[in-house]
């Protein structure tokens, strides 16, 4: 499925030329006014990406930041003013991926959102994504093998997405409806709901209050054990957050929740469970190393001791984005420990992000003398609209020769 990212800004034209340039990449986009617009479309569509403006009227970026923070680690990316330091450091340092200003950074935020839209999807077997051997992940392992074989109703919760994933296509490649495709519904489509097969409902914590009745209904929930038909369907629901808050606050049906809580399994944050990158790591990288060509890329012991030292607040995707960059810079079959450093470290880097725009700048001039001038023929190369081309040509203070297409 092509990617989605949320932008939220309080002024409509700002808001439309970001869509316009992430679209021209190949991402979907989803708009929103302000930080109560963002949150209502977040908790909607699930965005791969969010770009907010930090200041608004009502409220700004670093409140939407904070919200999504305490459910999930979607890479937040904070548009701040040209001369805000103060806004940027506070942006990075409540969890923000990165912090801009535009138009300097419009082709920074582009150049993301063409990585977003061609990202490589690791093709790892469940198994390979909950491997290790913490505490942690050895118990979800055991629930997943007790649980796999029933046909009871589970709940998958946690801010992992991968990691929720991953186990949700254990108990079906595990269990009795494994033979049959799995049958994903979104908790917002309000699809109809199937007899039978192995059923994931994905975003259970977003059912409105009809949908939740519409489901306890279909489950046969409310005063009867399950009847034949409901004994040939399974279903598993995800949630990036615990039930039990919202069941609590009245904002859950209490009958939904009582049954699906029966058999929770809470999927563990990678920062919970980082002894388990000795196996993670050299996983990921043998799988990506293949992708790139490479009969293997090594990894260094210091590499897995400085992931350890992260907060990882973007989980197993966060990883493997850092894994890729280090294995598309590998050298000699081994890859570098400065490589991963210099991802971990590019957010709040200054410098870094100067010799990052100095490269861009001279690429740009090198494709521009390749193209001989032909503006057509750049946005062709890079994927974009002769537009972006104009606007990347004269952030970096390069000439554009006039009558040239």
């Amino acid at each position: 499925m092509t990617a989605l990212v949320l932008v939220v800004d309080d002024r409509r034209e700002v808001r439309e030329l970001l869509a316009e340039e992430l679209e021209e990449v190949g991402l979907r986009v989803v708009q929103a006014a302000d930080a109560a617009q963002g949150w209502a479309c977040y908790r909607r569509a699930e965005p791969d990406l969010v770009v907010a403006d930090l200041r608004m009227p009502r409220s700004g970026g670093i409140d939407l930041l904070r919200r999504i923070r305490e459910v999930a680690g979607t890479p937040v990316v904070v548009m701040t003013a040209q001369e805000d330091e103060a806004g940027s450091l506070l942006a990075l340092s409540s969890g923000a991926e990165d912090s801009i200003t535009l138009p300097d950074d419009l082709g920074r935020l582009i150049d993301r959102g063409r990585r977003l839209a061609t990202r490589t999807e690791l093709e790892l077997a469940p198994a390979d994504w909950l491997a290790g051997s913490s505490r942690r992940i050895r118990l979800l392992r055991e629930q997943l093998g007790r649980l796999a074989p029933e046909t009871d109703p589970v709940l998958v919760w946690g801010e992992c997405d991968r990691g929720r994933a991953a186990a949700i296509a254990e108990l079906h490649e595990r269990g009795p409806f494994a033979s049959a495709p799995m049958v994903r519904i979104e908790a917002t489509g309000g699809e109809a709901i199937p007899e039978t097969g192995f059923v994931h409902l994905e975003g259970v914590d977003r059912l409105g209050p009809d949908e939740q009745v519409r489901w306890v209904v279909a489950l046969r929930l409310r005063a009867e054990p399950y009847s034949a038909p409901a004994a040939r369907r399974r279903v598993v629901a995800s949630s990036r957050i615990d039930l039990a808050a919202l069941a609590s606050e009245g904002r859950f049906d209490t009958d939904l929740f009582a049954a699906l809580s029966a058999h929770a399994i809470e999927i563990p944050s990678l920062r919970e469970r980082l002894d388990d990158l000795r196996e993670l790591v050299p996983a990921l990288v043998r799988r990506l190393a293949r992708l790139h060509g490479l009969h293997d890329a090594r990894v260094p012991a210091p590499i897995v001791t400085a992931l350890r030292c992260h907060a990882w607040p973007g989980n197993l995707d966060q990883l493997a984005r850092v894994l890729q960059h280090a294995v598309e810079c590998a050298r000699r079959g081994a890859i570098a420990l400065e490589d991963v450093e210099e991802v971990l470290r590019e957010a709040t880097d200054g410098s870094l992000r100067d010799a990052r725009v100095q490269r861009e700048r001279d690429d740009l001039a090198r494709l521009h003398a390749e193209c001989g001038g032909n503006l057509a023929e750049m946005a062709r190369r890079l994927g974009v609209s002769r537009g972006s081309v104009v606007y990347r040509m004269h952030k970096h203070g390069l000439p554009v020769r006039s009558g040239v297409a």
